[in-house]
């Protein structure tokens, strides 16, 4: 697989609120017993028993440095689709104990609970504890009480529950897909044909794309053409310019983050590629005679929930260390009507005329502060009211709709305005 800048769970895991006028929710009702603190009353494992204002609308408890980790599930939670099977039961049907690449089921059984928890009514505030201890169980990074990135526990959480929601119960050896001159659509057909013997889940069913990955090989001129599926984009930031509605300040366009994104780039000394053709792996070299080899992405599909990571941290190589930095400009993204039908056809994909590539925000995680002592929240649409919520944590109110365009924007969270495609509209079956 060629080395790619985007983030795949498949391939290889706030800010200031807006000065908006904010009406506070509900407080949970004042009930003393032996379990209570603070003048409310705790329910079992920590939840804080009481009315929220609608289901969803619901805080969750800081754990100790979980800010990451909060404002990525109330993300997921809004996200109606996959709430909406946690609710139903379906995941219980789909359950797989006995993937050696998932939890053993623990992992979707926690977060099932959550959702009962967030949409069930009884609680204004809930300790995703249990959940959080299965996710530090499997992944060591997040077993503590260090901050994180919100995004990488996304995509690890992602992952850990496709696998374990999973349809597949014994995965097949599959072979990576060439085009070998093939037409694109022929190799992303197949390709997507084999992922989907080894990968069968909801989350594939309405949160995985198709990538095109389209590598030269500078030695023998061959051209390597590739699909890999992804759950998120990573769309780097170019240099911010004026807004285009003449207000004087400077924003960074997403259009312009998808320009740069799509763009061919030289490969690096430390990328390395397999060519077929040569049959070995390949280290781009650090000579500055030599011939350089390229890369371009193309996206093929977009999934019914489409998620996007700006990449505010970069990663600046130093004289003896490499200094990480935060970019903190304004990207000025659509609430609605995202249309990317452009995007696909510009690389001959398919663009489905009963399900279009248009999308309206649901969702954003939100990262303030700077790389050392920075914050994570949350603004949400609750999927059934259509209203806007904040959540810090275990603050909740209703904001207005922009309050989500803000330059502490980390994670989006789009979903198909029209119609519903799964696999993105690609064929599946053998």
């Amino acid at each position: 697989m060629p080395v790619g800048t985007h983030t795949s769970a498949l391939a290889g895991a706030a800010g200031a609120l807006g000065t908006a006028k904010k009406r506070a929710l509900p407080a949970a009702t004042s009930t003393f017993s032996s379990t209570s603190s603070g003048g409310y009353s705790w329910g079992e494992r920590g939840n804080t028993v009481g009315t929220p204002a609608e289901p969803g609308a619901v805080g969750l408890h800081n754990l100790g440095n979980t800010c990451f980790m909060n404002s990525m599930l109330q993300c997921l939670s809004a996200t109606g689709a996959l709430t909406a099977y946690f609710k139903s039961g379906g995941w219980s049907v789909d359950l797989n104990e006995d993937n050696a690449l998932g939890a053993d089921g623990k992992m979707a059984r926690a977060y099932a609970e959550l959702v009962r928890n967030l949409w069930d009514g009884r609680y204004t505030q809930v300790a995703p504890a249990a959940l959080k201890r299965v996710i530090g169980e499997h992944a060591p990074a997040f077993a503590g009480y260090q901050q994180q990135d919100s995004q990488e526990l996304m995509i690890f959480l992602l992952d850990g529950l496709h696998e374990d929601l999973n349809r597949v119960r014994r995965k097949p050896y599959v072979e990576a897909v060439e085009s070998d001159g093939r037409p694109d659509a022929v190799v992303a057909e197949d390709s997507w044909r084999r992922y989907l013997l080894r990968n069968d889940s909801v989350l594939v069913d309405r949160c995985h794309g198709l990538l095109r990955s389209h590598v030269t090989c500078p030695a023998c001129n061959y051209e390597s053409i590739t699909f890999d599926a992804y759950t998120c984009l990573s769309l780097p930031l170019p240099g911010a310019r004026e807004a285009e509605d003449g207000s004087g300040k400077r924003a960074i366009p997403l259009a312009d983050c998808f320009e740069k994104f799509l763009e061919r780039e030289q490969l690096g000394a430390d990328n390395q590629w397999y060519c077929s053709s040569c049959k070995e792996h390949k280290q781009a070299s650090i000579n500055a005679n030599a011939i350089e080899a390229y890369k371009k992405f193309d996206i093929w599909t977009t999934p019914d929930v489409l998620i996007l990571h700006l990449k505010r941290f970069q990663y600046l190589p130093g004289q003896y260390l490499i200094h990480r930095q935060k970019i903190d400009d304004l990207v000025q993204f659509p609430v609605e009507n995202l249309d990317l039908s452009d995007v696909l056809r510009r690389c001959g994909a398919p663009v489905h005329a009963d399900a279009p590539p248009v999308y309206d925000l649901f969702a954003v995680s939100e990262h303030s502060g700077t790389l050392r002592g920075g914050h994570y929240t949350a603004t949400a649409r609750n999927p059934l009211s259509g209203k806007w919520y904040g959540f810090n944590d275990g603050h909740v109110f209703e904001t207005a709709t922009q309050q989500a365009v803000s330059p502490q924007a980390y994670v989006l969270f789009y979903a198909r305005r029209k119609g519903a495609l799964r696999w993105g509209g690609m064929p599946g079956g053998t």
